[in-house]
């Protein structure tokens, strides 16, 4: 039996004159990231077999905006299939639905840790709950609560492809991407975001650090400030290169530098630096 699975992309990289190479090798490998895995869940593997693989036909109709992917399942009958929603009818909604139950999850975890809260997570003993609801959060306690192990699992297996793909919805050139299957709609929007959890946070605080520019790639804006025995990471805006790259490799320079923590990291590379300004005192007394 067959049954198709729509995703819509929409946003500025698609339209009648053309769509960008970049933006669409994006959707289509976090598209297939995630429902391969999405898949695996559902069926009880890890991963995917080469032949169950074979066994999904993924198209782009290039026709008209949305830009659309249709993912066509044409699985054989197998126990795992049957004990997941009986045959492939069902299959699409039930992969939404780990999707959906799965972005819910991480939704209701970032909410919590982006307040500073602490986290209780515990799992409902009906391992194959059908219900709709499949996270809920206890108002008093905070606790997270899932309904369905498998949301779990389909949260961690896609995380990584889900965050890549939502790394590049922005609103206007991918706007969203949305899943769908009869009624059924799941859609990574910008508001998804707060999944990838708190990014760096610029402090607003100036310090003065002597020392040499060293390890450094113009290219990337990025390299390392040597200062009394320690290396200090660094970037800089492009409007300051040429400054910078007159005092590369050169001792005893003053950079006035701004700190950067990011919050995603949890060892001395998350206390990074900006700089700001910089200033070679030698040079200046013609030393």
């Amino acid at each position: 039996m067959r049954t198709d699975l729509k995703i819509g992309v929409v946003g500025t990289a698609f339209s009648a004159a053309g769509h960008d190479l970049r933006a669409l090798e994006t959707v289509v490998t976090g598209v297939r990231g995630i429902l391969d895995r999405l898949l695996a869940v559902g069926l009880g593997q890890q991963q995917l077999s080469e032949r169950l693989k074979r066994q999904i036909d993924y198209r782009i109709d290039f026709a008209q905006p949305p830009l659309t992917l249709v993912v066509a399942f044409e699985l054989q009958q197998t126990p795992t299939l049957e004990e997941l929603g009986g045959d492939e009818s069902q299959l699409a909604a039930q992969l939404l639905a780990l999707l959906e139950g799965a972005l819910e999850l991480r939704g209701a975890v970032a909410k919590q840790l982006d307040g500073g809260e602490e986290m209780h997570l515990s799992i409902a003993d009906d391992l194959q709950s059908q219900g709709r609801q499949a996270v809920s959060v206890h108002p008093d306690t905070g606790e997270v609560q899932i309904h369905n192990a498998r949301i779990l699992w389909a949260a961690q297996a896609i995380k990584a492809s889900v965050d890549r793909l939502i790394q590049q919805v922005d609103g206007e050139r991918i706007a969203y991407v949305e899943f769908r299957h009869g009624r059924q709609r799941c859609r990574l929007e910008p508001r998804h975001q707060i999944l990838l959890g708190r990014k760096k946070e610029e402090l607003n605080t100036d310090l003065e650090i002597v020392g040499r520019l060293d390890m450094i790639s113009f290219s990337t804006s990025r390299g390392m400030i040597v200062s009394g025995g320690e290396r200090l990471a660094v970037t800089w805006d492009e409007g300051i290169r040429q400054q910078l790259q007159r005092v590369a490799d050169v001792d005893g320079v003053i950079f006035n530098a701004r700190p950067v923590v990011d919050h995603k990291r949890l060892h001395k590379e998350a206390v990074g630096f900006v700089i700001l300004d910089c200033r070679h005192p030698q040079e200046s007394l013609g030393l």
